[in-house]
């Protein structure tokens, strides 16, 4: 038992390692939401892609017009693509939430189904969508 002669240690670097990994989480989590939600971010790849094609590709006026529609059209589409994958991450993350919650005292499953409140509302408005994602319970 040489490791409980030094449990502060432990419990310190322990302290340390989650308080990285969650400020790691939340910023991801922002960063992603930002990036991916965002219409203007839709907008912005949309205007990238136009001025690519117009710098390499010397797009007459007309071939604008008719290639702008197909850009705005194909960022809303990879929006949706995005939505989706939120969605099946919520799946996951309840199954997940599912099997955590049988190794748990019924203390413990109490602030847990907090966590997993807030994890679906996190992930909800990640994904844009205005309809109800994850389990019955989320409101």
């Amino acid at each position: 038992m040489k490791i409980l002669r030094h449990w502060k240690l432990v419990l310190g670097m322990t302290a340390i390692f989650g308080a990285g990994a969650l400020s790691g989480v939340v910023v991801t989590l922002q960063g992603v939401k930002k990036a991916l939600t965002e219409r203007s971010a839709l907008k912005r790849w949309g205007d990238a892609r136009m001025a690519e094609f117009q710098r390499r590709l010397k797009l007459t006026p007309e071939q604008r017009q008719e290639i702008r529609p197909i850009l705005d059209k194909t960022g809303e589409r990879f929006h949706g693509i995005v939505a989706d994958a939120v969605e099946s991450i919520l799946l996951e993350l309840e199954v997940t939430h599912s099997d955590i919650a049988k190794h748990l005292t019924p203390e413990q499953n109490a602030e847990f189904d907090k966590i997993k409140q807030d994890t679906y509302r996190r992930w909800k408005e990640l994904s844009g969508r205005k309809e109800k994602l994850g389990p019955a319970t989320v409101p």
